[in-house]
Protein backbone atom coordinates (compact mmCIF):
# COMPACT_ATOMS: atom_id res chain seq x y z
CA UNK A 1 0.00 0.00 0.00
CA UNK A 2 1.36 3.40 -0.79
CA UNK A 3 0.40 7.38 -0.32
CA UNK A 4 2.27 9.84 -1.77
CA UNK A 5 3.53 13.42 -1.43
CA UNK A 6 2.80 15.18 -5.18
CA UNK A 7 3.03 19.27 -5.31
CA UNK A 8 1.23 20.95 -7.94
CA UNK A 9 3.52 23.51 -8.54
CA UNK A 10 6.83 21.33 -8.45
CA UNK A 11 9.88 22.97 -8.07
CA UNK A 12 12.18 20.16 -9.26
CA UNK A 13 14.57 20.96 -12.48
CA UNK A 14 13.48 18.22 -14.25
CA UNK A 15 11.68 17.74 -17.42
CA UNK A 16 8.40 16.14 -17.02
CA UNK A 17 8.70 12.18 -16.65
CA UNK A 18 6.35 11.08 -19.59
CA UNK A 19 9.90 13.02 -21.56
CA UNK A 20 11.61 9.72 -20.49
CA UNK A 21 8.82 7.59 -21.44
CA UNK A 22 11.56 6.28 -24.27
CA UNK A 23 10.67 3.20 -26.49
CA UNK A 24 12.80 -0.14 -25.34
CA UNK A 25 13.99 -1.68 -28.78
CA UNK A 26 15.75 -4.43 -27.97
CA UNK A 27 18.01 -4.78 -30.62
CA UNK A 28 19.47 -1.23 -30.17
CA UNK A 29 19.16 -0.98 -26.72
CA UNK A 30 19.88 -4.29 -24.65
CA UNK A 31 23.38 -4.58 -23.21
CA UNK A 32 23.67 -8.42 -21.70
CA UNK A 33 23.84 -12.01 -23.29
CA UNK A 34 21.33 -14.05 -23.95
CA UNK A 35 20.43 -16.82 -21.95
CA UNK A 36 19.11 -20.37 -22.32
CA UNK A 37 15.57 -20.48 -23.28
CA UNK A 38 14.10 -22.39 -20.12
CA UNK A 39 16.00 -20.13 -18.08
CA UNK A 40 14.07 -16.94 -18.91
CA UNK A 41 10.65 -18.75 -17.86
CA UNK A 42 12.03 -19.87 -15.12
CA UNK A 43 9.32 -19.77 -11.51
CA UNK A 44 13.27 -19.82 -9.53
CA UNK A 45 15.23 -17.00 -11.13
CA UNK A 46 14.43 -15.08 -8.66
CA UNK A 47 17.83 -12.75 -8.87
CA UNK A 48 15.30 -10.53 -11.31
CA UNK A 49 12.40 -10.19 -12.94
CA UNK A 50 13.52 -12.00 -15.78
CA UNK A 51 12.18 -9.14 -18.53
CA UNK A 52 15.84 -8.19 -19.97
CA UNK A 53 16.64 -11.67 -20.19
CA UNK A 54 13.35 -12.63 -22.08
CA UNK A 55 13.92 -9.14 -24.31
CA UNK A 56 17.14 -10.60 -25.22
CA UNK A 57 15.88 -13.84 -25.88
CA UNK A 58 16.53 -15.12 -29.27
CA UNK A 59 16.01 -19.11 -29.91
CA UNK A 60 18.61 -20.63 -32.37
CA UNK A 61 15.92 -22.24 -34.11
CA UNK A 62 12.28 -20.47 -34.76
CA UNK A 63 8.76 -22.09 -35.26
CA UNK A 64 8.34 -23.75 -39.05
CA UNK A 65 5.54 -21.57 -39.35
CA UNK A 66 4.30 -17.82 -37.62
CA UNK A 67 2.53 -19.01 -34.43
CA UNK A 68 -0.37 -18.19 -34.36
CA UNK A 69 -1.54 -16.46 -30.98
CA UNK A 70 -5.65 -16.36 -29.98
CA UNK A 71 -6.38 -14.07 -27.13
CA UNK A 72 -10.06 -12.87 -26.02
CA UNK A 73 -9.85 -8.94 -26.95
CA UNK A 74 -12.43 -8.17 -24.80
CA UNK A 75 -10.45 -10.25 -21.64
CA UNK A 76 -7.00 -8.53 -21.87
CA UNK A 77 -5.84 -5.68 -20.67
CA UNK A 78 -2.94 -5.36 -22.82
CA UNK A 79 -4.03 -4.14 -26.33
CA UNK A 80 -2.48 -4.89 -29.33
CA UNK A 81 -2.95 -4.59 -33.19
CA UNK A 82 -3.85 -8.27 -34.91
CA UNK A 83 -1.88 -9.74 -37.48
CA UNK A 84 1.92 -9.47 -37.52
CA UNK A 85 1.92 -5.23 -36.98
CA UNK A 86 2.30 -5.60 -33.42
CA UNK A 87 5.52 -7.08 -33.22
CA UNK A 88 6.92 -4.74 -36.18
CA UNK A 89 6.01 -1.71 -34.55
CA UNK A 90 7.49 -2.67 -31.48
CA UNK A 91 10.30 -4.12 -33.60
CA UNK A 92 10.81 -7.20 -31.62
CA UNK A 93 13.71 -9.82 -32.10
CA UNK A 94 11.11 -12.04 -32.98
CA UNK A 95 8.59 -11.18 -35.12
CA UNK A 96 7.92 -14.85 -35.92
CA UNK A 97 4.00 -14.81 -34.26
CA UNK A 98 0.46 -13.58 -35.66
CA UNK A 99 -1.93 -12.50 -33.47
CA UNK A 100 -5.96 -13.13 -34.11
CA UNK A 101 -8.73 -12.05 -32.39
CA UNK A 102 -11.23 -14.00 -33.98
CA UNK A 103 -13.04 -17.23 -31.97
CA UNK A 104 -12.92 -19.61 -35.06
CA UNK A 105 -9.25 -19.14 -34.92
CA UNK A 106 -8.91 -20.86 -31.03
CA UNK A 107 -8.80 -25.07 -32.01
CA UNK A 108 -5.93 -24.03 -34.49
CA UNK A 109 -3.99 -21.36 -32.62
CA UNK A 110 -0.38 -22.46 -30.94
CA UNK A 111 -0.71 -20.26 -28.21
CA UNK A 112 -4.53 -18.99 -26.52
CA UNK A 113 -4.11 -15.84 -24.25
CA UNK A 114 -6.62 -16.24 -21.27
CA UNK A 115 -7.92 -14.29 -18.32
CA UNK A 116 -9.40 -15.07 -15.50
CA UNK A 117 -12.94 -13.78 -17.00
CA UNK A 118 -12.84 -16.28 -19.92
CA UNK A 119 -15.18 -18.94 -20.89
CA UNK A 120 -14.53 -22.22 -22.03
CA UNK A 121 -17.27 -23.89 -23.46
CA UNK A 122 -17.60 -27.60 -21.17
CA UNK A 123 -17.34 -29.06 -24.39
CA UNK A 124 -14.00 -27.90 -25.72
CA UNK A 125 -10.67 -30.08 -25.98
CA UNK A 126 -7.50 -28.19 -25.14
CA UNK A 127 -5.96 -29.21 -28.84
CA UNK A 128 -2.58 -31.59 -27.91
CA UNK A 129 0.60 -29.12 -27.84
CA UNK A 130 -1.90 -26.15 -27.50
CA UNK A 131 -0.24 -23.62 -25.01
CA UNK A 132 -2.36 -21.91 -22.47
CA UNK A 133 -1.15 -18.48 -20.87
CA UNK A 134 -2.98 -17.32 -18.25
CA UNK A 135 -2.86 -13.14 -17.68
CA UNK A 136 -3.98 -12.30 -14.26
CA UNK A 137 -3.86 -7.96 -13.91
CA UNK A 138 -5.51 -7.92 -10.55
CA UNK A 139 -4.45 -9.04 -6.57
CA UNK A 140 -6.00 -12.50 -5.82
CA UNK A 141 -8.45 -10.63 -3.30
CA UNK A 142 -10.15 -9.28 -6.62
CA UNK A 143 -9.71 -12.39 -8.79
CA UNK A 144 -12.51 -15.47 -8.73
CA UNK A 145 -11.97 -19.27 -8.47
CA UNK A 146 -9.42 -20.40 -11.13
CA UNK A 147 -10.27 -24.27 -10.80
CA UNK A 148 -11.55 -24.45 -13.76
CA UNK A 149 -8.28 -24.07 -15.05
CA UNK A 150 -6.78 -26.35 -12.94
CA UNK A 151 -4.31 -28.65 -14.60
CA UNK A 152 -4.62 -26.54 -18.59
CA UNK A 153 -2.36 -23.49 -17.91
CA UNK A 154 0.85 -23.60 -19.14
CA UNK A 155 2.21 -20.26 -18.36
CA UNK A 156 1.19 -17.56 -16.42
CA UNK A 157 1.53 -14.06 -17.18
CA UNK A 158 1.40 -11.57 -14.09
CA UNK A 159 2.84 -8.95 -11.72
CA UNK A 160 4.54 -11.27 -9.39
CA UNK A 161 7.55 -11.99 -9.69
CA UNK A 162 7.35 -15.73 -9.95
CA UNK A 163 5.01 -15.91 -13.47
CA UNK A 164 6.82 -17.07 -16.25
CA UNK A 165 6.26 -13.89 -18.20
CA UNK A 166 6.48 -11.28 -15.52
CA UNK A 167 4.00 -7.89 -17.00
CA UNK A 168 4.51 -5.21 -14.64
CA UNK A 169 2.16 -2.09 -15.62
CA UNK A 170 5.45 -0.23 -16.29
CA UNK A 171 9.50 -0.97 -15.74
CA UNK A 172 12.22 1.34 -14.43
CA UNK A 173 15.49 0.65 -15.92
CA UNK A 174 19.18 1.85 -15.23
CA UNK A 175 21.43 3.41 -17.38
CA UNK A 176 23.61 0.79 -16.59
CA UNK A 177 21.30 -1.61 -18.55
CA UNK A 178 20.21 0.77 -21.39
CA UNK A 179 21.88 2.75 -23.83
CA UNK A 180 19.21 5.99 -23.29
CA UNK A 181 18.63 8.64 -25.46
CA UNK A 182 20.23 11.78 -23.92
CA UNK A 183 17.35 13.83 -24.38
CA UNK A 184 -5.11 -1.76 -3.86
CA UNK A 185 -3.89 -3.65 -0.55
CA UNK A 186 -1.09 -5.06 1.16
CA UNK A 187 -0.06 -8.51 -1.51
CA UNK A 188 3.53 -7.92 -1.30
CA UNK A 189 3.69 -8.56 -5.92
CA UNK A 190 0.67 -6.19 -6.26
CA UNK A 191 2.51 -3.62 -5.09
CA UNK A 192 4.98 -3.71 -7.46
CA UNK A 193 3.17 -3.07 -10.39
CA UNK A 194 1.29 -0.18 -8.56
CA UNK A 195 5.02 1.30 -7.84
CA UNK A 196 5.95 1.14 -11.43
CA UNK A 197 2.47 3.57 -11.95
CA UNK A 198 3.16 6.17 -10.05
CA UNK A 199 6.58 6.59 -10.97
CA UNK A 200 5.27 8.82 -13.81
CA UNK A 201 3.42 11.43 -11.67
CA UNK A 202 6.13 13.01 -9.84
CA UNK A 203 4.73 11.58 -6.87
CA UNK A 204 6.97 10.55 -3.87
CA UNK A 205 5.04 7.38 -2.84
CA UNK A 206 4.72 6.60 0.80
CA UNK A 207 4.89 2.68 1.73
CA UNK A 208 3.67 0.32 4.14
CA UNK A 209 2.88 -3.44 4.09
CA UNK A 210 5.58 -5.19 2.49
CA UNK A 211 9.81 -4.71 4.46
CA UNK A 212 11.32 -1.62 2.76
CA UNK A 213 13.63 -4.09 1.06
CA UNK A 214 10.90 -5.42 -0.90
CA UNK A 215 10.46 -2.08 -2.42
CA UNK A 216 14.01 -1.31 -2.79
CA UNK A 217 13.78 -4.49 -5.50
CA UNK A 218 11.44 -3.08 -7.01
CA UNK A 219 11.73 0.82 -7.54
CA UNK A 220 14.63 3.29 -8.50
CA UNK A 221 16.79 4.24 -5.81
CA UNK A 222 15.54 6.27 -3.19
CA UNK A 223 12.42 7.62 -4.88
CA UNK A 224 10.01 6.28 -1.97
CA UNK A 225 9.48 6.64 1.85
CA UNK A 226 8.56 3.73 4.02
CA UNK A 227 6.48 3.89 7.23
CA UNK A 228 9.17 1.50 8.91
CA UNK A 229 11.71 4.15 8.77
CA UNK A 230 9.52 5.67 11.60
CA UNK A 231 9.23 5.36 15.26
CA UNK A 232 5.03 6.65 14.67
CA UNK A 233 2.83 8.98 12.55
CA UNK A 234 4.42 12.23 14.11
CA UNK A 235 7.96 11.31 12.97
CA UNK A 236 6.95 10.30 9.52
CA UNK A 237 4.88 14.09 9.24
CA UNK A 238 7.37 16.31 11.24
CA UNK A 239 9.84 14.51 8.24
CA UNK A 240 7.40 15.40 5.33
CA UNK A 241 6.59 18.64 6.03
CA UNK A 242 10.57 18.90 6.27
CA UNK A 243 10.62 17.24 2.89
CA UNK A 244 8.20 20.41 1.70
CA UNK A 245 10.01 23.28 2.87
CA UNK A 246 13.52 21.97 1.52
CA UNK A 247 13.88 22.04 -1.94
CA UNK A 248 16.82 20.34 -2.35
CA UNK A 249 15.36 17.36 -0.41
CA UNK A 250 12.21 16.94 -2.27
CA UNK A 251 14.16 17.07 -5.85
CA UNK A 252 16.45 14.22 -4.13
CA UNK A 253 13.76 11.71 -4.58
CA UNK A 254 13.78 12.78 -8.80
CA UNK A 255 17.52 11.80 -9.00
CA UNK A 256 16.82 8.50 -10.50
CA UNK A 257 15.54 10.05 -13.77
CA UNK A 258 18.82 10.82 -14.83
CA UNK A 259 20.18 7.30 -14.34
CA UNK A 260 17.61 5.06 -15.88
CA UNK A 261 14.13 5.25 -17.96
CA UNK A 262 10.41 4.23 -17.61
CA UNK A 263 9.08 2.28 -20.30
CA UNK A 264 6.73 -1.09 -20.91
CA UNK A 265 8.20 -4.02 -20.76
CA UNK A 266 7.20 -5.61 -24.56
CA UNK A 267 4.97 -8.40 -23.71
CA UNK A 268 4.21 -9.17 -27.09
CA UNK A 269 8.04 -9.62 -27.92
CA UNK A 270 8.59 -11.27 -25.28
CA UNK A 271 6.06 -13.49 -25.67
CA UNK A 272 6.78 -14.36 -29.40
CA UNK A 273 10.35 -15.02 -28.63
CA UNK A 274 9.40 -17.64 -25.93
CA UNK A 275 6.52 -19.58 -27.91
CA UNK A 276 9.21 -20.62 -30.59
CA UNK A 277 10.17 -23.62 -28.82
CA UNK A 278 8.17 -23.00 -25.62
CA UNK A 279 9.80 -25.33 -22.52
CA UNK A 280 6.46 -28.16 -21.44
CA UNK A 281 5.60 -27.09 -18.15
CA UNK A 282 1.70 -26.79 -16.74
CA UNK A 283 0.11 -25.67 -13.49
CA UNK A 284 -1.43 -28.75 -11.74
CA UNK A 285 -3.40 -26.43 -9.43
CA UNK A 286 -3.47 -22.83 -10.38
CA UNK A 287 -6.19 -21.77 -8.71
CA UNK A 288 -3.62 -22.72 -5.07
CA UNK A 289 -1.04 -20.72 -6.84
CA UNK A 290 -2.86 -17.41 -7.32
CA UNK A 291 -4.74 -17.62 -4.13
CA UNK A 292 -2.37 -18.43 -2.10
CA UNK A 293 -1.74 -15.68 0.63
CA UNK A 294 1.87 -16.52 1.52
CA UNK A 295 3.13 -13.53 0.08
CA UNK A 296 0.97 -10.88 1.57
CA UNK A 297 2.12 -8.44 4.17
CA UNK A 298 0.77 -7.02 7.40
CA UNK A 299 1.21 -3.30 8.09
CA UNK A 300 1.47 -3.95 11.37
Amino acid sequence: MWYGIFRVELRNDFQRVKNRLVSLQPHQQLLLQQEHQSDVISANYYRTDRVLEQLALKPSKLASQPVLIYHHIEDTSINAISGFAEFERNQCLVKNCFLTTFERHQAKAHVVLLSARSSMSSDYHKPHGQVWILQLFESPENTDSLKMFNAKINYTASYRWDSDIVTPYLRWWPSSTLKLPMNNDHNANHARGKTKKVACNNVIPIVMGPPKQFYQRIAPPNSFIHVNDFDGPENLARYLHEIDRNDTMYNSFFEWHRSGAIMDSKFWCRLCAIVQQPPFKYYNDIDSWWHNHSDCASST
